[in-house]
């Protein structure tokens, strides 16, 4: 499969796109329209995983404007090793805001290593609490836009994922974090994530911005957190196989 043209599909009801172009590695040309619903979807884990070979997609992609009726978007990998140059095409436009009842952004561009602009401005997801490997190994990554609006679940989260979000992303990138109030909190522990590199410059509004010290200190609070959970379930399975062990002893003593 080469070319694929669905600017004539009417998926406003779909729910479900997980591991719709999943591993097209010689798809090069994809025509989405200019409003490719995916306002019911809740999940599109894996949906562009590996499209090697697909640089652009053309036509935009929409999500709901409800925020009584969000989108529960699960996008795992959705873009995984995708080969794809530009990630505009799922920005809200200008005066409107996409709504998400989404808790985690987890590997969504992991590995799309010849990605270089990425656009979810507009986006409001309160109930986001991960969003680790969201941009690992995007080596060519230039410019980010996370414009969010309205209050960012990050933030109060007791254990954001914030493990490895930019990790391999050239220090010669760029970060704009918008200027909601609301979001400010999560996107300061993100702007902290992100400049952890020497080198990286993070923007507000166009204008150049540091994210308070409180931020910083939260993630490293979050990072100690996770590493303590990592070093407690590493001991319980150690645990737990000495104690299958012993137990498979005895039986054969007996």
């Amino acid at each position: 499969l080469t070319t694929l043209d669905v600017s004539g599909w009417v998926t406003s009801k779909v729910t479900d796109m997980r591991y719709m172009f999943y591993s097209c590695s010689s798809l090069v040309d994809l025509k989405l329209g200019n409003s490719f619903s995916m306002a019911k979807v809740n999940d599109a884990n894996s949906m562009f995983y590996k499209t090697s070979s697909l640089t652009e997609v053309q036509g935009k992609i929409v999500f709901s404007t409800d925020p009584a009726n969000p989108t529960p978007l699960n996008p795992s990998s959705m873009f995984y090793e995708s080969g794809i140059t530009d990630c505009s095409f799922m920005a809200a436009p200008a005066g409107t805001t996409y709504y998400f009842s989404s808790a985690s952004l987890s590997s969504m561009f992991s590995r799309a290593t010849k990605l270089e602009t990425v656009d979810l401005s507009g986006w409001s997801l309160p109930n986001l609490t991960n969003v680790a490997y969201l941009f690992s190994g995007c080596f060519s990554l230039k410019s980010i836009n996370l414009s969010w609006t309205g209050t960012c679940g990050l933030a109060a989260a007791p254990s954001p994922g914030l493990s490895n979000v930019f990790q391999s992303v050239p220090a010669s990138a760029t970060l704009e974090i918008g200027t909601n109030a609301d979001a400010r909190p999560s996107l300061d522990m993100i702007a902290s994530a992100f400049l952890a590199t020497t080198g990286r410059s993070v923007t507000a509004g166009g204008s150049a911005y540091a994210p308070p010290a409180a931020a910083a200190e939260a993630l490293e609070a979050a990072e100690e957190s996770l590493a303590t959970a990592e070093e407690e379930a590493a001991d319980g399975a150690v645990d737990g196989h000495d104690g299958s062990s012993a137990d498979a002893a005895d039986g054969l003593d007996n």
